[in-house]
């Protein structure tokens, strides 16, 4: 975010350090994914990590995984999302239509957690529990619904 303020960037950047140190500690290494922010995979599941300011005082977490690309939007897949996209402790699950094909979607797991005041404890369940999950739920829905997993099962 280029207008970001002199605090915001402070703050976004202590986050991010911390973010980084422990993410590295959890799963022993990260990669920097092509938008500069840490990814790690477990399994079938990529998870991405993004520290980025909210509002102009503080800053959130966001926790993501793309389960499956490319799934055709239907009746049915809108139906599971809206009865069970939500039903996890940590993150729902969202459809993001595909720019150069709206007939097409790419199914997620998100979580944000604040960052002004993060602790690595709370980090690493967030973490782990978007991971675990993506990687139980993405052949599931792929069989279901269709798409491509994001990633070969690792394991």
């Amino acid at each position: 975010m280029a207008d970001q303020t002199e605090s915001q960037k402070a703050l976004v950047g202590s986050a991010a350090e911390k973010v980084g140190r422990w993410l590295a500690e959890l799963a022993g290494s990260y990669q920097v994914g092509p938008d500069g922010f840490p990814t790690i995979q477990f399994g079938s599941a990529r998870v991405f990590v993004k520290t980025e300011p909210w509002g102009s005082e503080k800053c959130i977490v966001r926790i993501w995984s793309i389960l499956v690309y490319g799934v055709t939007k239907s009746p049915e897949l809108n139906e599971w999302i809206a009865y069970n996209g939500s039903s996890f402790y940590f993150g729902s699950m969202q459809l993001h239509t595909l720019k150069d094909d709206e007939a097409l979607a790419n199914i997620s797991l998100e979580h944000c957690i604040l960052g002004d005041f993060i602790d690595p404890g709370e980090l690493r369940e967030a973490v782990m529990a978007i991971t675990v999950t993506s990687d139980e739920k993405d052949t599931e829905l792929q069989e279901s619904f269709g798409g491509t997993l994001a990633h070969e099962d690792t394991e």
